[in-house]
């Protein structure tokens, strides 16, 4: 049954109250169902693909910098690659090479008694060239020697030193006889390319 207006004015002042009580909480209960609650969820939602979308981003930005790193230290490695293979000769430069050796350890005085390459061998992308090479002369000649080839452009080294002094007089000092091995190394080309500069040539 309907309230009407006449029928709120006549009641008493505790009914009153207690109508406006009972409307306000369904009026409340109204408010919530229909309007807060639903308006409420949709915020959650929205907050929680929020922080998911956040995360995501923040994932993303941590493997795009990743990424980023990745691609400086591939470049780096390139150039060092870069640097490295230009500092390994070819095949045709070896001969020289081997020649600029001799002439470093003529220049300063040593007589050489044995220059000996050996068979070259086979590693990944280069191949190692061996030279067993005695020489004689005094100790400050072979110092001077080993400082020449360390600063040689293509990569030498020097490699089982044995010294044996060979005799006295000699108005600067011993004469000293020294074995060792030098190493160089040289870039292997590939199969494609060598069947070509066959073609070609």
């Amino acid at each position: 049954m309907a309230l009407s207006f006449d029928d709120i004015k006549s009641m008493s002042l505790k009914k009153k109250i207690a109508t406006v009580f009972v409307a306000f909480i369904l009026f409340g209960a109204l408010y919530f169902t229909y309007l807060y609650q639903p308006i409420a969820e949709k915020r959650w939602s929205l907050i929680d693909r929020l922080q998911t979308l956040e995360m995501k981003i923040a994932a993303r930005r941590r493997v795009v910098a990743e990424i980023e790193k990745h691609k400086k230290d591939i470049e780096k490695l390139r150039k060092n690659l870069k640097i490295a293979l230009a500092k390994l000769p070819d095949k045709k430069e070896i001969p020289p090479l081997l020649k600029a050796v001799s002439q470093a350890g003529t220049d300063v005085g040593l007589d050489f008694v044995l220059f000996q390459p050996v068979d070259p061998i086979s590693k990944d992308f280069f191949a190692e060239i061996p030279v067993q090479i005695t020489v004689e002369g005094l100790y400050q000649n072979i110092i001077a020697f080993c400082d020449a080839v360390a600063v040689l452009p293509r990569i030498v080294n020097i490699t089982k030193i044995k010294i044996v002094p060979e005799k006295a007089g000699h108005e600067s000092g011993y004469t000293l006889v020294t074995s060792c091995t030098l190493k160089t190394y040289m870039f292997i080309e590939d199969a494609d390319e060598e069947s070509q500069e066959t073609e070609n040539e």
